[in-house]
């Protein structure tokens, strides 16, 4: 179990850092898509 220990703190981070980059990604890409391309959305979230 000991071998595993510095692995898996490694995966975990490297997760985490996928993560918050995936999000920011999702997040900018949205608000990109709502500005440019998507008026039924606009819409649909000014009612």
């Amino acid at each position: 179990m000991v071998l595993f220990v510095p692995e898996a703190t490694v995966f975990c981070t490297r997760v985490r850092k996928w993560g918050i980059l995936l999000s920011f990604v999702t997040k900018t890409g949205v608000w990109h898509n709502r500005l440019t391309i998507d008026p039924t959305t606009r819409s649909k979230q000014m009612i």
